[in-house]
């Protein structure tokens, strides 16, 4: 199964992301749910910009494995989806 997560992450890195999340979506389907597969998952939908699903995927791998990547990657998300610019709120 590792073989196979990192032929997918190498097509997450690719851009490669909807073949990715239909190949961890057959591997969801045929294995209990590992706090990988949902990391992976939450790293190909941030790609495609589906940030709300993202964020549900990574909090479901930090769920499983709460010292594993997932944890990270959500806080980098949430900080990106909070950041603004006050300078442009008047242009």
């Amino acid at each position: 199964m590792d073989e196979n997560l990192t032929d997918i992450a190498q097509l997450i890195e690719s851009g490669a992301t909807t073949e990715a999340i239909d190949r961890l979506n057959g591997l969801f389907a045929g294995h209990p749910c590992p706090a990988q597969l949902h990391y992976l998952k939450g790293k190909a939908l941030m790609k495609q910009s589906a940030w709300g699903e993202a964020i549900s995927q990574f909090r479901q791998a930090r769920m499983l494995e709460p010292d594993g990547p997932a944890a990270e990657a959500e806080n980098m998300l949430l900080d990106i989806m909070d950041f603004y610019n006050k300078d442009m709120y008047n242009q």
